[in-house]
């Protein structure tokens, strides 16, 4: 079973200046070739090692002024000549050696002195109105999954504004974290608190694998390779150490990814605005990845509301609601908690959930329960493998579940239903009869 959170184990990202290289040549027309082959690469070799403009991507020559430094973040741009990335403004004074670039500029509500191209203004865009963000992501046993695929998302997301994310991972072995984890939450914290004026972010992802039982997660491995689990509020607490008791304290988004179900109580004390788990007691991580990225996304660089992201991302993809769903639980527009799986319906899912089987002295288990739907209405009969036992009629969608998505059809519903599992609400309240008739074995 996988999980999902994150925090970093590395010192702050300084500003970098140099983003990527990029050689071009002139051929004999004059015109500049950005493809080169062997041999031609060969000739320039000893001009490889130069600095290349921030927005553009390409290195000082024939078609560009001069580079130009950020004195604030370090940035740098091509300027001067028609096509380059920033251009004199006419009638303006301008410094070059106190050149500001234009993310922080418009970051600290600036105007510029100067004019900048299509791309510059397309570019930075997302980079002015992000938030400095914590990224915190662990994982045990086998390299995670969705953790180096977030960094990488983030990081590029960020790539005009580095110095605004932090990014600490931690491996959690047999030796536990060690002191590691202890000198990267410090030196996460001290940033933290650098950013503070900013209204910084934080997100911790956990992949571990958690006990089927109580839902709890594996976090290191005794010597006699057995994994010791603790709640999830224990291995947060662990993993953030002392920036855990900071959260409350915190105006930015806080928000927590992993799979376990009994995590109102996070919530509530305000250490997350949200935690994003999984209905399955198996999640495949490929196959919550990319929605989950998506979902993210749009919630700390869009600063989309929760619930908007939540259900446009996993909505939009159907295997990921038809085979895992996602259990959401978070603070409503007027402070309210809310905890909600959202689903889709499938074959084996009536409204997009494995009841278990209706008869009270059944042993069986949801996996046994073969629901059919009405061929006109939506409605279904149950019938179970176990016990041979079936509805006697066909049921209708309980009022708990709701639908909130219609192309493609999302169910959602709360997991606790007048206190018990929503998987077990039909357990001892409808009519069953026995297999009598061949037609009933075959359905």
């Amino acid at each position: 079973m996988q999980a999902i959170s994150s925090v970093t184990n590395e010192p702050p990202l300084q500003p970098l200046c140099i983003i990527s290289s990029r050689k071009q040549a002139v051929n004999k027309s004059g015109a500049t070739e950005v493809f080169l082959s062997l041999a031609e690469a060969d000739e320039i070799e000893e001009n490889l090692d130069v600095f290349v403009c921030v927005y553009c991507r390409e290195p000082p020559g024939m078609d560009h002024g001069v580079m130009l430094t950020c004195t604030s973040c370090g940035a740098m741009a091509c300027y001067g000549q028609d096509g380059d990335c920033i251009q004199p403004k006419a009638d303006v004074a301008f410094d070059p050696s106190a050149f500001v670039c234009p993310v922080c500029m418009q970051r600290s509500g600036r105007r510029w002195n100067y004019i900048a191209s299509d791309i510059v203004k397309h570019l930075i865009n997302p980079a002015v109105s992000v938030n400095p963000v914590l990224l915190v992501t662990a994982f045990f046993d086998r390299p995670g999954y969705f953790g180096p695929l977030l960094s990488t998302q983030m990081h590029a997301e960020y790539d005009l504004v580095p110095y605004l994310i932090n990014h600490v991972d931690v491996h959690l072995t047999v030796e536990g974290t060690g002191r590691r984890l202890a000198t990267s939450t410090k030196q996460a914290r001290e940033w933290l608190k650098s950013q503070e004026c900013l209204n910084p972010a934080m997100l911790l992802v956990i992949e571990a694998h958690s006990d089927p039982l109580t839902g709890h997660l594996s976090y290191r491995r005794n010597k006699q390779q057995k994994s010791l689990v603790a709640s999830a509020r224990e291995v947060a607490s662990m993993l953030l150490s002392d920036i855990y008791n900071d959260l409350p304290r915190m105006s930015g988004l806080r928000g927590l990814v992993l799979h376990e179900q009994v995590l109102k109580q996070l919530v509530y004390e305000k250490r997350f605005n949200f935690i994003v788990g999984f209905v399955a007691s198996g999640v495949v991580p490929p196959m919550v990845g990319i929605p989950l990225l998506t979902c993210i996304c749009a919630l700390y660089l869009k600063h989309k509301q929760i619930l908007d992201a939540v259900v446009q991302a996993f909505g939009a993809d159907s295997n990921c609601l038809k085979t895992v769903g996602v259990h959401l639980t978070y603070h409503d527009l007027v402070g309210k908690i809310q905890q909600h799986a959202y689903v889709r319906g499938n074959m084996g899912r009536a409204w997009g959930i494995m009841f278990q089987c209706p008869n009270i002295e059944c042993s069986g288990c949801s996996a046994d329960v073969r629901p059919r739907k009405h061929k006109t209405h939506d409605t279904y009969r149950f019938r179970c493998d176990a016990c041979h036992y079936r509805t006697k009629e066909y049921i209708g969608m309980p009022a708990w579940i709701e639908l909130v998505g219609t192309e493609p059809p999302v169910y959602r519903y709360p997991l606790l239903v007048n206190g018990e599992e929503a998987t077990r609400y039909f357990i001892g309240k409808l009519e069953l009869v026995e297999w009598e008739k061949v037609e009933d074995r075959e359905a």
